[in-house]
C-alpha cells in the first residue's frame, strides 16, 4: 500500500511480531487474537489494581478494626484500674486506716481485711505500709484456694517498698498505679497515700490494693468489648521486643489475633492480651473481588465480541472485499474492476489506491498491447527492409557481372558497326543487339533502384516518372494474365516524397491485386494520375486534409474485391484474410503509414465480385526549374590526336573488348587486368599515358584507391572510373577522389567515343 501508513513499531519489534504472530493465519485470526490478547492483559491489570486497590482499602479498615479492638482492651485495662483505684481510696482517704499503719492494728485488719473484703472486691492483696517502704499491715488472698494469710514483709516490701517511700506529703492525692509480676501472677495494683478523710495532718503511709490479672477479669471483658481475650506469653525467644502499641497478626483467612502488650509505664512485662476476631471485611473485600472479577470476565467477554465485530464489518469485510477483488483481476486479468471507496478512512484510501492503481495498469496494459502491434509491425518491416537488402546486395553481384557481360555485347556490337559500311543488311541486327543490351541496363538499373536500401529522403519528384519506373519492373515480376495500364492525365505531378517509400506504396497495392486476381484467366491494374482540388465532399477521407492542390493517384484492379464487413479494417496492422503464412496483414497497413508520413490520405471503394478502386491524395508542390541544356557542341572537326590510354578491368572480355574498339578509334591501349600491375606501369617513368580508365570493383585494390595512388605518381593524369554496381558511389565523390568522369555499366563504344572527344577537345 502506498498511501500513508500508521506509525510503525520499532524494526525488532515488527520483526518478532511478523516471526512470531501467527504468519500463516488469516487476518480475521489475527484479530480475535490481538484483540483477546489487549483485552486479557487490560483485564490482568484491572485486576490486580483492584485487588491493590481493594487490599489495600480493606486492609486499612482491618487495620483499623484492629487498632479499635486494641483500644477496647486498654480500655478495659484502664477501667480496672479506676476502679480499683475508687476501691483502694476509699480505704485510704479514712481516718481508721491512717490510725491503723501507725499500730499496726489487727483489729483493722480483721475488720477490714476479712475475706468478704477480698472476694467482693476482687483483691488478691491488701497491704498498709509505712513511708520509709516498710510492711505495717497486710492480708493476701488466694482465690483460688478460698485462703487468707498475712502479708510476708519479705515478699512484698521489695515489690511495693520503692512505691510506698514516693508518697509524700507534697503530693496527698498523687496515686500509682500499673502492672506488676508476682509469684507468675500478673497483678494490677494502686497506691495511694494515706490520709485522713478530713484532710486534716499529714500522709502516714501508702495503701496498696492488687487484684489477679485472671481469666474472671478476662471474662468481664469480654462483656464489655464483645472480644475472645485470653492471656498469653509472646516471644518467649525474645527475638521480637515490644515497641508497638499492638500486633495484628493473621491467624488464617478468616482470622485475625490482635495483641496488645501489658506495659508498666513505657516497659511490657511480658505478658499480652490476645482478641480473636474473624475477618469480615477480608471476606467482605473476596466477595467483592470474586463478584469483579465475573463482572470483568464477562465485560472482557462482551468487549470482544463487540470489537472483534466491529473491525470485522468496518475493517476486515472492506479488506476481504479488496482481496477478493484482487483475485477476480489475478484470476480474469480484467483490469476493468473497481473498488467501491466510499468514506475517507485508510481502508476507503487503500481501495482507491487501489483503483488509480488498476487504472493506471490498464492504461499501461493498452499502451503495451499497442507498442507490441507497433513493435511486431516495426519488426516485420525490419524483416522486409532485411529481405530487400539482401536481394539488394545479391542483385548487385549479378548487375556488376552482368553489366560486365552487357559491356562485352555492346562494345562488340558497336566494333561490328564500324566494320559495316552504310546499308548493310546487318545493321539492323546489330540495333536490335544494342536496343536489348541498353534495355537489359536500364531493367537492371531499376532494380537495384528499387532493392537499395537508403535513409528517408524527402524531395520533389514527379509522381508519373516513379509509376512509370515501377511498372516497368512489375510488367517481369507480374503473371501475363494481368495487364497493367498507365495514365498520367496531370499536366504538373510534382510532390514532396520519398521516391523509395512511394515506390513501396505501388508495389504493395500490385501485390495485393495480383493475389486478388490469382486464378483468373485475365485481370487489369490500372494506375492513373489526376490533378484535384480539396475539399471534395465525395471523398470523405480527405475530410481532414487542408484545401489545396493535391495529386491523386488511383490503383483499381478487376479482382474479387472486398467484402464490406471489414472494408473497416483493411488497414488495421496484421489484419488480412489469406490464409496462414501466405500474409502478414502489413501491406495496406504500411501504405497507409506512408501515406500519413507524406501528408496524404488513403480511400477505399470496392464491391465484392467487381474489384477494388484506392484513391490517394498527395499535395501538389511546385515542379523543380529546368536547368538549361546550353549550346550544342561545336561541329566542327577535330584533329584527330592519338590518345594514350592505361585500361584497368578484371574482366577479360570487358578489358580485350574496350582496348579492341580504343584502338579502331586511333588510340594506344595498355590493357592491365589489376590495379598492382598498373601501378608497376604507371612507376615506370618511360611510359607516358593521357588517360586512367579502370573499373571499379577489382581484387586486391579498387579503382578509387587506384586512383589516389596514380594521381601520387603521375600528378595531373586524367582518370576515368567504371563501374557495374555503384552501390556506394555517386559521381560527387568519384569527383572528389580525383576523377574527371564515372562510367556506368554496360560501357558503349559512344560513351567512349564522347569521354575522349572530350579529352581530344582538351588536348587540342
Amino acid at each position: 500500500m502506498s498511501s500513508t501508513l500508521p506509525p510503525q513499531t520499532d524494526s525488532s519489534t515488527q520483526s518478532w511480531l511478523k516471526r512470531n504472530l501467527c504468519p500463516k493465519c488469516s487476518l480475521k485470526r489475527k484479530a480475535w487474537y490481538l484483540a483477546s490478547g489487549a483485552l486479557l492483559l487490560l483485564a490482568v491489570f484491572l485486576a490486580v489494581g483492584i485487588n491493590i486497590v481493594l487490599r489495600g482499602s480493606y486492609g486499612m479498615l482491618e487495620q483499623r478494626g484492629a487498632e479499635e479492638a486494641a483500644r477496647r482492651i486498654e480500655r478495659c485495662l484502664v477501667m480496672e484500674l479506676d476502679s480499683l483505684e475508687r476501691s483502694a481510696r476509699d480505704y485510704a482517704v479514712w481516718t481508721d486506716t491512717w490510725s491503723a499503719v501507725a499500730r499496726s492494728s489487727l483489729e483493722y485488719a480483721n475488720v477490714n481485711m476479712g475475706a468478704s473484703a477480698f472476694t467482693n472486691l476482687h483483691l488478691h492483696a491488701f497491704l498498709l505500709f509505712h513511708l520509709d517502704g516498710r510492711l505495717s499491715l497486710g492480708r493476701v488472698y488466694d482465690s483460688d484456694l478460698a485462703q487468707l494469710s498475712p502479708a510476708a514483709a519479705a515478699e512484698w516490701e521489695p515489690l511495693f517498698g520503692p512505691w510506698a517511700r514516693m508518697v509524700s506529703n507534697d503530693h496527698p492525692r498523687d496515686v500509682r498505679r500499673g502492672l506488676v509480676r508476682h509469684d507468675q501472677r500478673l497483678l494490677i495494683f494502686a497506691i495511694l497515700p494515706i490520709t485522713k478523710d478530713d484532710g486534716a495532718g499529714t500522709v502516714n503511709g501508702a495503701l496498696v490494693q492488687a487484684r489477679v490479672l485472671d481469666q474472671g477479669v478476662l471474662a468481664q471483658w469480654r462483656d464489655v468489648t464483645g472480644l475472645q481475650l485470653s492471656m498469653r506469653e509472646p516471644d518467649r525467644d525474645g527475638s521480637r521486643p515490644w515497641t508497638e502499641r499492638y500486633r495484628s497478626i493473621v491467624v488464617d483467612e478468616n482470622t485475625l489475633e490482635i495483641q496488645v502488650p501489658l506495659r508498666l509505664g513505657d516497659e511490657s512485662i511480658g505478658s499480652v492480651i490476645t482478641a480473636t476476631v474473624p475477618r469480615e471485611i477480608q471476606q467482605q473485600r473476596q466477595h467483592a473481588l470474586h463478584w469483579f472479577y465475573v463482572m470483568l470476565v464477562v465485560l472482557v467477554a462482551a468487549a470482544l465480541v463487540l470489537i472483534v465485530q466491529l473491525l470485522h464489518s468496518l475493517v476486515l469485510a472492506r479488506l476481504q472485499s479488496l482481496y477478493d477483488g484482487i483475485r477476480r483481476v489475478r484470476d480474469t486479468s480484467d483490469l476493468s474492476v473497481r473498488f467501491p471507496c466510499a468514506g475517507d478512512d485508510e481502508v476507503a484510501r487503500l481501495a482507491q489506491a487501489a483503483n488509480h492503481m488498476l487504472e493506471a495498469l490498464e492504461q499501461s496494459e493498452s499502451a503495451r498491447k499497442m507498442d507490441e502491434r507497433e513493435r511486431d509491425m516495426l519488426k516485420s518491416q525490419l524483416q522486409q527492409a532485411q529481405k530487400m537488402e539482401a536481394i539488394g546486395t545479391m542483385a548487385g553481384g549479378i548487375a556488376h557481372d552482368f553489366n560486365n557481360l552487357l559491356s562485352g555485347i555492346l562494345c562488340t556490337a558497336g566494333l561490328m558497326r564500324l566494320d559495316l559500311p552504310e546499308g548493310h543488311p546487318l545493321l539492323e541486327h546489330i540495333n536490335r543487339i544494342e536496343l536489348a543490351g541498353t534495355s537489359a541496363s536500364t531493367l537492371i538499373r531499376q532494380m537495384l533502384t528499387f532493392s537499395r536500401v537508403q535513409p528517408v529522403k524527402f524531395e520533389k519528384v514527379r509522381l508519373g516518372d516513379v509509376v512509370s519506373d515501377v511498372l516497368q519492373l512489375l510488367r517481369a515480376g507480374l503473371p501475363r494474365t494481368i495487364e497493367l495500364r498507365f495514365r498520367n492525365e496531370a499536366v504538373e505531378d510534382t510532390v514532396q516524397a520519398d521516391v523509395s517509400q512511394l515506390q513501396q506504396v505501388i508495389m504493395n497495392f500490385a501485390t495485393n491485386s495480383s493475389h486478388a486476381m490469382a486464378g483468373m484467366p485475365n485481370g487489369e491494374f490500372c494506375v492513373t494520375i489526376s490533378e484535384v482540388g480539396l475539399p471534395d465532399p465525395a471523398r470523405p477521407e480527405t475530410a481532414h486534409l487542408p484545401p489545396g492542390p493535391y495529386v491523386r493517384m488511383d490503383v483499381a484492379d478487376t479482382g474479387g474485391g472486398i467484402p464490406i464487413e471489414i472494408l473497416d479494417r483493411i488497414f488495421d496492422p496484421f489484419f488480412t484474410t489469406k490464409p496462414v503464412g501466405t500474409g502478414t496483414g502489413l501491406g495496406l497497413a504500411v501504405v497507409h503509414g506512408i501515406v500519413a508520413k507524406h501528408h496524404g490520405s488513403v480511400g477505399v471503394e470496392s464491391e465484392p465480385g467487381k474489384g477494388t478502386h484506392f484513391y490517394i491524395h498527395l499535395p501538389k508542390v511546385p515542379s523543380p526549374k529546368r536547368a538549361d541544356s546550353g549550346t550544342t557542341p561545336s561541329s566542327t572537326p577535330l584533329v584527330p590526336v592519338c590518345i594514350r590510354v592505361l585500361l584497368v578491368d578484371d574482366d577479360h572480355l570487358v578489358r580485350e573488348t574496350i582496348a579492341r574498339g580504343l584502338k579502331r578509334m586511333g588510340h594506344e591501349v595498355t590493357p592491365v587486368p589489376s590495379g598492382d600491375a598498373a601501378l608497376k606501369i604507371l612507376e615506370d617513368e618511360h611510359q607516358e599515358f593521357d588517360l586512367l580508365l579502370s573499373d571499379q570493383l577489382m581484387p586486391g585494390m579498387t579503382g578509387l584507391q587506384l586512383g589516389e595512388r596514380a594521381a601520387a605518381l603521375r600528378p595531373g593524369l586524367p582518370m576515368v572510373l567504371m563501374s557495374g554496381f555503384a552501390a556506394s558511389l555517386n559521381e560527387e565523390t568519384v569527383l572528389s577522389k580525383g576523377f574527371q568522369a564515372l562510367l556506368m555499366k554496360p560501357v558503349t563504344m559512344d560513351q567512349l567515343r564522347l569521354i575522349l572527344l572530350a579529352l581530344q577537345s582538351r588536348h587540342s
